[in-house]
């Protein structure tokens, strides 16, 4: 067990840090690396919970933008005025359409 190369890798106390669990989570490390990041995650409570809360924190983030924030965003012109009128008129735009 060489454990002189976990501590080297991991840090002064032999844990990843954010980037490392972070790039972990995002499959963005070597094959070598994220073995040595898995094999510490399943003995180390304190780092599994911490990816855990990182996981989290990016479903919320995800969660949010799909629910809340793009259908908030107004539709590009082009598909709007597709939208509004088929025929390619500005129906939608300027001034209320079919009001006295």
């Amino acid at each position: 067990m060489n454990t002189e190369t976990e501590k080297t890798s991991f840090g002064a106390e032999g844990h990843p840090d954010e980037n490392q669990l972070l790039l972990a989570l995002e499959r963005e490390l070597s094959p070598e690396e994220t073995a040595q990041v898995e094999k510490h995650l399943g003995n180390c409570w304190s780092c599994r919970a911490r990816s855990s809360e990182m996981q989290s924190g990016i479903l919320a983030f995800v969660e949010y933008r799909e629910k809340r924030y793009l259908p908030s965003l107004e539709p590009p012109p082009h598909e709007s005025q597709t939208r509004a009128n088929p025929s390619g008129g500005q129906a939608g735009f300027g001034e209320a359409s079919g009001g006295s």
